[in-house]
């Protein structure tokens, strides 16, 4: 899609999207295209570690969502550190995790990438994260990311570093 996509439901608990284990992820985002998804439940159970929600490219955002899904996986993948992503005032809860992070393992070897205050990132705020003890973010790639105004119940925030291994840049 090379315009904007506006997906805006009536409300928390009265539109709902089903992943229904979906392989590859029930909604993809991807380009740089405006894009906002809002106002809507998401339940089922994740499919893939990627997330239910996929997303690259810059301009989204994803706000006023609660994930209530089962399996213990991510809801929301990210991938690439020069995303411009907002994901704020949305509930994470029940079995699953939160957001899984994949950046650009060139982080490591190109350190000039990373735009701290800019609009390139991905800033997760005025969140609600109620977990078991799970990474409501796993960072992986090295990614970068700003978690703030938020309330983790529960979770964790992991992070993989480039010692890792070749997965996470090292």
């Amino acid at each position: 899609i090379s315009k904007s996509l506006f997906i805006i439901g009536a409300g928390i608990d009265s539109t709902f999207l089903n992943d229904n284990a979906v392989a590859s992820g029930a909604i993809i985002l991807s380009g740089n295209s405006l894009t906002r998804l809002s106002n809507f439940t998401m339940t089922g159970t994740v499919g893939s570690y990627q997330g239910s929600l996929r997303i690259s490219g810059d301009n989204k955002r994803l706000d006023n969502i609660r994930f209530n899904q089962s399996n213990g996986r991510h809801p929301i993948g990210v991938y690439g550190n020069r995303s411009n992503v907002v994901i704020d005032h949305s509930t994470f809860e029940a079995g699953g995790r939160g957001i899984n992070i994949y950046g650009d393992s060139s982080y490591w070897t190109n350190v000039a990438q990373y735009a701290p205050g800019t609009a390139y990132g991905i800033y997760i705020e005025d969140c609600i994260f109620n977990t078991t003890g799970v990474e409501v973010v796993d960072l992986n790639s090295g990614g970068a990311y700003v978690v703030r105004h938020s309330s983790i119940n529960g979770g964790n925030l992991a992070v993989h570093g480039a010692d890792s291994n070749a997965r996470s840049g090292g």
